[in-house]
């Protein structure tokens, strides 16, 4: 082990490092096993050491008004493996998803801050783009459209276009949403399942389908919101 972790240590080692440390994306508890006997030092020096984990922040994707006691969150259970083919998976979703599993009731501590962003006063047309988990925010959106149509609220048409790999695998929601078009009939839903066909199909490729109702809306001063990928998303729909 001393030797081992020496050779981390050295310029010559460095290349190494990166694969066994960054790549392989080993926690601190993974290390001090594989390690054990070079890991001779005080407690209080481990905590010294090791950053506390941070919050994670997620949409909220429900309405208030159509759920007042419950808040609902739209999260993908992380898992992945490593170019060692070692299986890995992420922190809060993977202990969020055993939580759900076990059907335990814990008390976590959350906190709610505004995101700034909310549906356009009615009757302002909407058009919205959110794929995968990305939908989240929209989700909330388009209930709070079901209760004012409810109330016979007018309102503006809306456009929402969500995508996923596959249709019977990741199409969240799909029956909320299927009901809440034949409810609100100024609402039109448009899916891209980029892994059911050969050719891949995204939400950038329906909406070039859809540019003639996109732009008629956007005459009309339509609001645009993209959730999703902050890296990705804004170039994939240029």
């Amino acid at each position: 082990h001393k030797e081992r972790l020496e050779y981390f240590a050295s310029m010559a080692g460095q290349d190494d490092l990166r694969i066994y440390n960054h790549n392989e994306r080993r926690t601190f508890v993974e290390v001090f096993s594989d390690f054990s006997s070079a890991a001779q030092f005080p407690i209080n020096y481990i905590f010294d050491m090791i950053p506390p984990m941070q919050p994670r922040a997620f949409s909220i994707s429900s309405c208030q008004a159509m759920y007042p006691s419950s808040i609902h969150i739209s999260a993908a259970i992380v898992k992945y493996r490593t170019p060692t083919r070692r299986q890995k998976g992420g922190l809060l979703t993977s202990w969020l998803s055993s939580v759900v599993a076990s059907d335990q009731t814990i008390e976590i501590p959350i906190w709610i801050k505004s995101s700034g962003v909310n549906h356009p006063p009615n009757p302002t047309p909407i058009i919205m783009v959110g794929p995968g988990t990305g939908c989240a925010m929209f989700r909330a959106f388009l209930q709070q459209r079901r209760i004012w149509s409810s109330l016979g609220i007018e309102l503006g048409k809306a456009m929402f276009f969500f995508g996923c790999r596959k249709e019977k695998e990741d199409y969240i929601y799909r029956d909320e949403w299927e009901e809440h078009c034949r409810f609100v009939p100024h609402d039109f839903i448009f899916t891209a399942f980029s892994r059911d066909q050969l050719k891949r199909r995204y939400v950038q490729h329906v909406l070039k389908e859809q540019s003639k109702k996109v732009y008629e809306l956007l005459e009309q001063g339509a609001h645009f919101y993209v959730s999703g990928s902050a890296k990705k998303m804004p170039s994939d729909l240029r």
